[in-house]
């Protein structure tokens, strides 16, 4: 696990502690939940967590795990969509609307 998520994580578990969840904004407030309108809670990037897939990740953030492929292609130092690992961050591009 690498430092970054390490403090981050630290961070977050500080602030809900003693109770500044509602006050974060920038990257901690995306990733304990906070902040404005349903676009600003929808986070462009993801840090993976032990355990992930980019199928559970698609699943999560757009309700289809076929959206899997989106996600691999929009990340290209993602060697196989099967080799993803803890605290890698992946861009998560936009939802496509289809009518």
């Amino acid at each position: 696990m690498g430092r970054t998520c390490v403090r981050r994580r630290r961070l977050v578990a500080l602030c809900a502690a003693i109770g500044l969840v509602g006050v974060l904004s920038g990257p901690v407030a995306h990733a304990v939940g906070v902040g404005g309108s349903a676009e600003a809670k929808r986070p462009r990037t993801y840090v993976v967590r032990p355990g992930d897939t980019l199928w559970a990740i698609a699943k999560r953030h757009y309700g289809a795990g076929s959206r899997y492929r989106s996600i691999h292609a929009a990340n290209r130092r993602l060697r196989s969509p099967h080799s993803i690992h803890a605290c890698q961050r992946v861009y998560l591009p936009p939802a496509v609307r289809r009518t």
